[in-house]
């Protein structure tokens, strides 16, 4: 079966029908853009097909030219023009915001169940370094031999396994020929996958690459086997490459391959029981590193709340306030008042009270970045340092700033920063912060994640952009 890859574009000619009636067909073309903005069914109809029936159908179905069968999801109408007559043909544009599957015909999103997935992805050869390519030179002739590494197996997790493959890939330009090596990573379920996890596996291992590597990497290709072997390409236009710029542009890279000294095995487990904790947090962390910054104050805002909410379920920060975090809570038994409290509750309101009182004990956000900044002390104090500011001011410009832009009132605007360039340095400083965090959620030293820290791009963005000389780093060991 051909490779669709996700960046190349593609028009696909074919006859077109919905899951309930297989007898009505229609022929039109799906065009596959990444520079448009979604994909386009464009295609010709009698009157044996109803308007309503394409306004209500969200996934189409057909059969290209050489009969490979091809399935769209979240199909919507866009617009037509009207028939003159019963005997005319009309045309139709439609948009897809879903996935195209090629190689098989799924009647709903329920009916799509996959044994594996595979992604090639642009970051995997920066985990293999394997070049099998052999030459030999002769006064004659000059052969180079290529040999296919081993599948490596990766790690188990779960109901979960974890391998790369190696493909090659043929290309002829004249006279020119190449041979390419691809790395694809091929999951296994003992289970079976949906069509949510398609989605969820590729972004859990991609935000890994990129975490780990401290490079961009991008969706190359995606498919998959069902309980039959049958192979689906699938096309999701939401996948493309981004045009921005690389992550750590003359930075190294990650150092958790050598001075951590932990397999890449024992990486990719701590990151994948991580995630199952954190998805929300990284999920938005990574979703905020791979799009474009409109407007600085939404990335801002974005980042506090990733902030708070990785801090929030984390499995080694506290979550609740001690008696000596404030005045107010001084020699108060919190959770003794809250009990003394429901006991008088009616019982059917004390489940509703009791998730009110506990909210009243959450570790307030100035706690939360007080403590983040006192863990990781040997990090921020290089900040504080060169930029002259005590831990107090720097928990209350975020604070405050967050504050505006998320309530815009009167008292938090006297307490908020508006330069730009000021904002840009809060959001790579609480970047920082939760680079750190993930790296402490998986068990690594504090020593450890210095050293990563410093070659993260954030921290190294964070300091250029408060002072205009060269960094010495070697004044920060």
């Amino acid at each position: 079966m051909e490779e669709y890859k996700i960046n190349n574009k593609y028009t696909l000619d074919g006859k077109w029908f919905f899951p309930k009636k297989h007898s009505i067909t229609f022929y039109g073309q799906l065009i596959y853009d990444p520079e448009m903005f979604v994909p386009k069914l464009n295609f010709w109809a009698n009157n044996n097909v109803d308007i309503k029936d394409i306004n209500n159908n969200s996934i189409f179905l057909g059969h290209l030219t050489n009969g490979t069968p091809i399935t769209l999801l979240n199909v919507t109408f866009r617009s037509s023009r009207q028939k003159t007559n019963e005997n005319s043909f009309f045309s139709c544009e439609c948009d897809v915001y879903g996935s195209i599957l090629i190689g098989k015909h799924f009647n709903t999103i329920e009916e799509i169940i996959l044994n594996e997935l595979n992604f090639n992805f642009t970051g995997l050869s920066n985990l293999t370094f394997h070049d099998n390519f052999k030459s030999n030179y002769t006064e004659e002739a000059v052969s180079i031999n290529y040999d296919i590494p081993n599948n490596i197996s990766i790690c188990k997790y779960e109901n979960l396994s974890y391998e790369i493959f190696f493909l090659t890939e043929f290309n002829l330009f004249g006279k020119d020929r190449s041979i390419n090596q691809k790395e694809c990573l091929n999951i296994k379920s003992s289970n079976c996958f949906t069509y949510d996890d398609i989605e969820k596996q590729l972004n859990i291992f991609n935000n890994f690459l990129i975490f780990l590597t401290n490079k961009r990497s991008n969706t190359i290709s995606v498919f998959a086997l069902d309980e039959n072997e049958n192979q689906i390409g699938i096309l999701n236009y939401w996948n493309k490459k981004r045009d921005l710029p690389e992550l750590n542009q003359g930075m190294s890279s990650s150092v958790m391959f050598t001075s951590s000294k932990v397999s890449l095995e024992e990486q990719l487990l701590r990151w994948l029981k991580l995630y199952k904790d954190q998805e929300s947090a990284l999920s938005n962390f990574f979703y905020a590193l791979s799009t474009e910054k409109y407007y600085i104050q939404e990335d801002f805002v974005l980042h506090v709340q990733i902030l708070e909410d990785i801090h929030r379920h984390s499995n080694k920060f506290r979550q609740e306030k001690k008696p000596s975090d404030s005045q107010k809570d001084k020699n108060l038994e919190y959770h003794k008042m809250i009990s003394a409290i429901l006991e008088s509750c009616p019982p059917k309101h004390a489940v509703w009270l009791r998730d009110k009182l506990e909210i009243g004990n959450e570790v307030t956000l100035p706690d939360r970045i007080q403590e983040i900044i006192k863990e990781f002390k040997i990090i921020f104090e290089v900040y504080l340092k060169i930029n002259g500011k005590t831990k107090s001011e720097l928990v209350k410009k975020i604070v405050g700033t967050r504050n505006y832009f998320t309530h815009r009132s009167d008292q938090s605007k006297n307490k908020a920063i508006f330069n730009m360039k000021d904002i840009d340095v809060l959001t790579e400083l609480i970047r920082t912060m939760i680079n750190s965090i993930i790296l402490y959620e998986m068990n690594y030293s504090v020593d450890i994640i210095k050293h990563e820290i410093y070659n993260k791009e954030c921290f190294y963005s964070l300091l250029g952009l408060i002072q205009k000389k060269q960094i010495d780093w070697n004044s920060m060991e």
